[in-house]
Formats: structure tokens, C-alpha cells, sequence
């Protein structure tokens, strides 16, 4: 059974709907034609008892739908084949009553089904579950005893009166015992006589509270005889009911105290070292913060003898304030060791050398110092802010060439190219003239800077003849200007100027002012580079321009070309309506009069003029038709959503299931607006008719969020959008053409989704903002 319902609930869990209904379906099938079958048979069978077989089987493998599906569907089928009268349904009364129960019996069979179903699953579930946590503790015994037995430290177990309890198998890798050797005899027994008072004391105090005893050091007798360094750290247990113990935690610590004790022992080889050493060397004092020893090369780069430098404080030589040197140093003895990058280091004859420096804590002389290297890196700073600068005004010209290339506005790019310019070179001011053609002449156009230092060389003579030549001749110039005396800057003013040319022309002058090293070839040629790229810029945006002007005229043509020809649609419908309808509708109704009131005798007369009378009544017809085609009268009495409406109902007239939702709520749009996207409607259902080939259309009209929206879709035989313009007639281009047209007319979108054998949505939205209309409506 248990087999069964896990059976049944993998089936229930992954099996789509369709199957699990189907198997609600197949079952009652089944059933129906066992119970056919042995009507056949002298065997008494009751139908009901066969029938509620198949709601079990529907409902235990399908789950309480499909259960209930069955339910109805045995119902309808004993009710059909097996109740009197056979072959019909019973209606309401009291022989329906055996009906109703069996109803009821078959959704007591399904929801039990159900229940106990979702009862095995939780069960089996919780079984898993705990199963998985017993593995799961089973896992971290496992890990935990590994970590234990391989570590490489030793794990020891002592009570309260130091006899080991246990002792991990690292024991015998340490100091060459066995744990069974150790297990039971006291901790103290291979504690070197020297270190034993410090032991048995510091385990005194760790017998009295429960804590964890920082580390500290024993030597221990090994088995060979020898005597190793340990490190112990010592965590109190005994109240824990699982240890009941105090856990030493002891590591081998012999080749680090050896390492020690060499490192002292070649302290004097390494003395030679740093006195040799190329690089500044020297001891300072962690708690003074004053030097205690130097080697000669710090002595020669700060011009210090040895004896000058002793005692000294620490930021007497360091060219930065004390907070921040304070703070070096208190983080040096927090981390050990430190690399503080670049600093200043302060000269006896008061100029400031550029250093690297890297700091250690170290222990000298019993006490704590930090040990400092420098490096004098004075020349390679020179060196970094020559490639730094030439770096920077590389990445400014191809950041130029991506912004200024990627922009059509003039303003920004006037903005961003005297921006880039100031990142090229160390200008004061920056300014950019342009070409005024009603002047004749250049003038100042945008510029950036002090509006001081702008203003001493905006009217200077030097400065206009400068910018008259470079725009004549197209050829940079550099000037000098004087300034009067300000002990804040340079009293001479240099100028570059450097013309904007553009297909053959000079279009501006782009002029900067600052201190001479804008003269520099470097510089200038950065300058022209920008200078190159800015009127490339400029030049693109002034065509830009000019195309955005036509564009705005040809888009203002074709919307006043549009509205001429829904106004020539107008006058022409209502031409025809009031001359050739009228007059073809008094001709058929005379007709028809006429045919009613003088009979022709013979029959082939009569049938003469029974056409003649259908031809008259068509032309009426084909008048009307052409007349709603140009100017749909609906559409300027009753709206958009009533016309729209209309063109529905002429689809289900002529046989398509139609289906049309419209939330305007009654709301009347512009008459621009309500016509546009009555053609787009239109043009879209017109299609429908020539090419879909389907019989279902749904329209929907509606207004959301101040936009409306129209959508068109059926079901037919779809395309290719993208080779629509391509393969379709000369009709076809010109109908989506023209949805496009008029939609993009009113600042909306028109989006036609379709592919082969999927059918077709034509979406057309047009924001109410765009066209500067307030339409209160609904959702759709």
C-alpha cells in the first residue's frame, strides 16, 4: 500500500493536468464499458458499484479534481445507460434522488482519496526528514572525530586532580608516546622540574573558574630523553556533563623557539647589513616616538649625522602633522608591519624629500620599536608626474573623441570640450568663439574660469587680433599677456590660440590661458587635437540641426497633407451621399414602385425587372458602402469606440466571430485623433478580410495611464513583418506605410506583431500628452 501511494503521489506530483484528467476520462470509460459488457451476462451487477470503482481509481491516481470530474461524469453516464428510461437524463424531481446520492458518494470518495493521500505524503516526508538529520549528525561525529585524531596538536582530557583521562593520537607524532602509555597516569609527570611550579600554578587557577587560560609555555620531556617547547591552552569543562574534564589543547612549538634563538643569534651579521644598505634605516622608540639608531644612508639624504638624528622626535623629520604620524605609528604596532606608500621627509636645510617607507614592530633592546626603511623616490615622482600628466591628456583626447562623437547638442558639446581642455593642460580660462555670420567676425560664444581673469583678457587688443588671425589664417599662435603683480600667480599670462576648422573652414577659435607651460609642444598639440575633434562635434550638430528643421517641416507637410485628404474624404462622402446616393435611391424605390403597380405579363419580363430592380438597389448599397469608407458618418456623431463598434459588427455580419472591449467609458477624443485611429482600425480589419484567412478577430479600445491604446488581432495565417515592405503589393506597403505615418504623426508607436502560421496584433498607442489632450477614461 505504502508502494502504492508513493506510487501514486510521484504520479500526482509530475503528471501534467491533461493527464491526470485524462486518466479521470479513460477511467469512467472503462468502467462503463466493463458494466455494457456484462449486461450481456446473467451476472448481476450493480451500476452504481462499477461506477464508484472508477471515481476511486480517478480520484487516488489523479487527485480531487480529476476525482470530482469523474464524479460527473459516471453520474451523467449511469443516469444515460444504466436508469430508467434508458438513453436519456433524468430531470430534477424525486428520481434523481439515487443520482444525487451517488454524487455525493463519489465527492466522499474523492476528498477521502485525498485526504489520505496528502496523510501518506507528510508521513513519508517526516520520515525522510529524520533521516536526513540522523545522517547529517552521524556526518559531524564522523568529521569532528577525524579532525581530532589528525591534528596536529595534541587534544588531552585531564580531571580535576590532573590524572589524563584522554589524549588525542597525535601524542605519539609529539613526543613519542603512546595514549595508552599516558591515559591514567598525572599531567605533571613529564613537566620539566623547572617549569612545574608555573604549571601546577597556572592550573590551579584554571581548576577554580571556567575559562579559557590564554596560552602559555611548558617544556615537556619527549621519549627519546629530550626536553620540547610546548604551548598550552587550557579551556575549563568541568561542569560540562559531556567532558567533565579540563581540554589542554598543546602544540609542539620547539622548531619556532629554535628559529627564535638563531634570529638572535645572527642579529650581528645582519647589522652589517643595514649599514650598508643603500636605503634610510632607523629605530624609533614605540612609546617616545623618538629615534634611537640610523644608518649612514638616511644620514646623507636628510644632511643628519648620526648623533644629530639620535633623540630626535619622529615628526621633527616627517613633513606631516603630528595627528597623522601618531596614527602611523599606532597602527604599525597594532598590524606588525606596514607599507605606508609615500611620504615627506623633512631635510636639515628645510626641503622636503618624497620617500616610500615600510615599518615592522619589532622587540630591541627589551622593548617594543618600530623599525622604518625609506626610499628616496624624489626622481621617480618627476618621472610618474610626467607620464601621469601625458596619460591623462591621452585618455582626455579618446574620451573626447567617444563624447564629443557621440553628441548633437551644441551647448554640451561647447561645455564638454572646454571641459576636456582644462584637463589637457593647466589653463586658467578657457574660451571658445564661433563664427557670427551676421557680424562677420568671431565672438566669444562659451567659455570657463575665473570671470577675473576672463575679464583682463576679453577686451585686450592682443587677444582680438590673435583670434581675427588664427581665424583667417587657420594657423595656432602663441601670445603673451602681462598682468600686474599678484604674489598669488604668475605675473605673465600665456595664450594659446587654436582654430576649430571644419570641411575646409575655420568655424571658431578655442583660446586658453594660463602659465607658460601652455606653450609646450605637448600641449598645443593636445589643444589642436581637441581642437580637430570639437569642430568634427560642432560641425555634425549644425547639420543635425539643419536635418531636425526638415524633418519637422516634412513631418508638419505630411500631417497637413493627411488632414487635406480627410477633409477631401469628407466633402467627397458628403457629395456623394446627398447627389448620386439620393438620386439612385429615389430611382429604386420609383423602380420598385413601378415593378409592384405594373407587372409585366410574361415571366421572363418579370424576371428582367427584378434585376433591374437588385442592380438599382446594389448600386445604392455600393454608394453607402463607399460613402462609410471615406468619411464614417458614426464617427462624427457617436465617436470613436461607436465606429470602431460598427466595423465589428460588419465582420460578424459577413460571418467572423468577432470580439470587441472598449473602456473609453464614452469619453470623446480630438477629431485628429479619433480619424487616426479609425484608419489605423480600418486599414488593420481590411487586411483581415484579404489576407488572414480566418473567421475570428478581437479589437480592443482603451485609454490607461493617459495613453490610448488600440489593438487588432486574429488568428489567421500571419507573416513576416520584417519582408512585409518587401514581398507584399503595392496596396500592402502603402497600408502599413501609412498606419505608420499616421500614428507617428500624433508622437505614438504603431507595433505590428506577427509570424507565419501564429496570425497577427497590430498595437497602435498614442500618448494623450503628446497630442496636448485631457480624456478621462478607463483601464484596459
Amino acid at each position: 500500500m505504502r508502494d502504492l501511494a508513493k506510487g501514486t503521489a510521484g504520479f500526482v506530483g509530475h503528471s501534467s493536468a491533461a493527464a491526470r484528467y485524462g486518466v479521470a476520462v479513460v477511467s469512467v470509460l472503462v468502467f462503463v464499458a466493463i458494466k455494457l459488457l456484462l449486461a450481456e451476462t446473467p451476472i448481476p451487477q450493480s451500476p452504481f458499484l462499477l461506477l464508484s470503482a472508477a471515481v476511486m481509481v480517478a480520484a487516488w491516481f489523479g487527485g480531487l479534481g480529476p476525482g470530482l470530474l469523474a464524479t460527473a461524469l459516471a453520474t451523467a453516464a449511469g443516469d444515460y445507460f444504466f436508469w430508467s428510461p434508458f438513453g436519456s437524463f433524468t430531470g430534477p424531481g424525486l428520481n434523481a434522488l439515487p443520482l444525487a446520492l451517488f454524487a455525493l458518494q463519489g465527492v466522499l470518495i474523492s476528498s477521502l482519496a485525498q485526504a489520505l493521500r496528502s496523510a501518506t505524503t507528510r508521513a513519508e516526508s517526516s520520515v525522510l526528514e529524520a533521516k536526513s538529520h540522523r545522517a547529517a549528525l552521524q556526518e559531524s561525529e564522523r568529521r569532528f572525530r577525524t579532525l581530532v585524531q589528525n591534528s596536529s596538536d595534541i587534544i588531552t582530557v585531564v580531571d580535576a586532580e590532573g590524572t589524563i583521562s584522554y589524549v588525542s593520537p597525535a601524542v605519539e607524532r609529539v613526543t613519542g608516546y603512546r595514549p595508552e602509555e599516558l591515559v591514567g597516569k598525572s599531567l605533571f609527570d613529564h613537566v620539566r622540574p623547572d617549569d612545574l611550579e608555573q604549571g601546577r600554578r597556572t592550573f590551579a587557577e584554571i581548576w577554580s573558574q571556567p575559562v579559557v587560560h590564554p596560552p602559555f609555555e611548558l617544556r615537556v620531556l619527549h621519549k627519546d630523553g629530550s626536553w620540547r617547547h610546548s604551548e598550552f591552552l587550557l579551556n575549563n569543562l568541568l561542569d560540562d556533563p559531556s567532558v567533565r574534564g579540563v581540554v589542554i589543547n598543546q602544540r609542539d612549538i620547539t622548531e619556532r623557539k629554535q628559529a627564535e634563538e638563531a634570529l638572535s643569534q645572527s642579529e650581528e651579521r645582519y647589522r652589517a647589513v643595514v649599514e650598508q644598505s643603500s636605503e634610510g634605516l632607523y629605530l624609533v622608540d614605540s612609546i617616545t616616538r623618538r629615534i634611537l639608531e640610523t644608518n649612514p644612508a638616511l644620514q646623507n639624504m636628510l644632511g643628519y649625522t648620526a648623533a644629530e638624528l639620535c633623540g630626535m622626535g619622529l615628526h621633527e623629520i616627517v613633513a606631516h602633522d603630528r595627528e597623522t604620524v601618531a596614527a602611523n605609528v599606532e597602527r604599525t604596532l597594532r598590524e606588525g608591519t606596514r607599507f605606508i606608500r609615500e611620504r615627506g621627509y623633512r631635510r636639515k636645510d628645510g626641503s622636503v624629500v618624497e620617500v616610500e617607507i615600510a615599518a615592522s614592530a619589532i622587540d630591541y633592546g627589551g622593548k617594543r620599536v618600530i623599525c622604518a626603511a625609506i626610499r628616496d623616490i624624489t626622481e621617480r615622482k618627476k618621472t610618474e608626474e610626467a607620464l601621469r600628466r601625458s596619460f591623462d591628456s591621452l585618455l582626455a583626447l579618446y574620451e573626447a573623441g567617444q563624447i564629443l562623437g557621440s553628441s548633437l547638442e551644441r551647448d554640451e558639446i561647447g561645455m564638454r570640450l572646454l571641459e576636456f581642455t582644462e584637463r589637457v593642460s593647466d589653463l586658467e580660462a578657457a574660451m571658445l568663439s564661433l563664427g557670427d555670420e551676421q557680424e562677420g567676425r568671431m565672438s566669444e560664444w562659451r567659455s570657463v574660469g575665473p570671470e577675473k581673469v576672463l575679464a583682463a583678457v576679453r577686451e585686450r587688443p592682443e587677444v582680438r587680433s590673435a583670434v581675427d588671425e588664427v581665424s583667417k589664417g587657420g594657423r595656432a599662435r602663441t601670445i603673451e599677456l602681462r598682468r600686474p603683480p599678484n604674489p598669488k600667480s604668475q605675473t605673465a599670462l600665456t595664450g594659446v590660440f587654436v582654430p576649430l576648422r571644419a570641411r575646409g573652414r575655420v568655424i571658431g577659435v578655442l583660446g586658453a590661458y594660463g602659465p607658460p607651460t601652455l606653450a609646450h609642444k605637448e600641449t598645443r598639440d593636445a589643444l589642436s587635437s581637441l581642437a580637430v575633434q570639437g569642430a568634427g562635434a560642432l560641425e555634425n550638430a549644425r547639420l543635425y540641426e539643419e536635418l531636425a528643421e526638415r524633418e519637422r517641416e516634412l513631418h508638419d507637410l505630411v500631417g497637413r497633407l493627411m488632414a487635406a485628404q480627410e477633409e477631401e474624404r469628407r466633402r467627397m462622402a458628403y457629395e456623394v451621399h446627398d447627389g448620386f446616393t439620393q438620386t439612385a435611391a429615389a430611382a429604386y424605390r420609383r423602380l420598385a414602385l413601378f415593378a409592384e403597380h405594373h407587372p409585366p405579363d410574361s415571366a421572363q419580363d418579370r424576371e428582367e425587372l427584378e434585376e433591374t430592380v437588385a442592380l438599382v438597389r446594389r448600386t445604392v448599397g455600393e454608394a453607402r458602402r463607399v460613402i462609410a469608407h471615406l468619411r464614417p458618418t458614426p464617427l462624427d456623431d457617436f465617436g470613436l469606440a461607436n465606429a470602431v463598434r460598427m466595423q465589428t459588427e460588419e465582420l460578424r455580419a459577413e460571418g467572423y466571430e468577432t470580439t470587441y472591449e472598449e473602456t473609453l467609458g464614452g469619453a470623446r477624443l480630438s477629431a485628429t485623433l479619433e480619424t487616426t485611429l479609425f484608419r489605423v482600425a480600418q486599414e488593420a480589419l481590411t487586411n483581415v478580410r484579404k489576407h488572414a484567412q480566418t473567421d475570428w478577430v478581437r479589437v480592443a479600445l482603451g485609454l490607461r495611464d493617459g495613453t490610448v491604446r488600440l489593438e487588432v488581432s486574429d488568428r489567421g495565417r500571419g507573416f513576416a513583418p520584417a519582408e512585409a515592405g518587401r514581398g507584399a503589393g503595392p496596396g500592402e506597403r502603402v497600408g502599413l506605410s501609412s498606419m505608420r505615418e499616421r500614428i507617428a504623426l500624433l508622437g505614438g508607436a504603431l507595433e505590428i506583431r506577427s509570424e507565419p502560421g501564429a496570425g497577427t496584433t497590430v498595437v497602435a498607442a498614442v500618448p494623450l500628452r503628446a497630442t496636448g489632450e485631457e480624456v478621462d477614461g478607463g483601464g484596459y
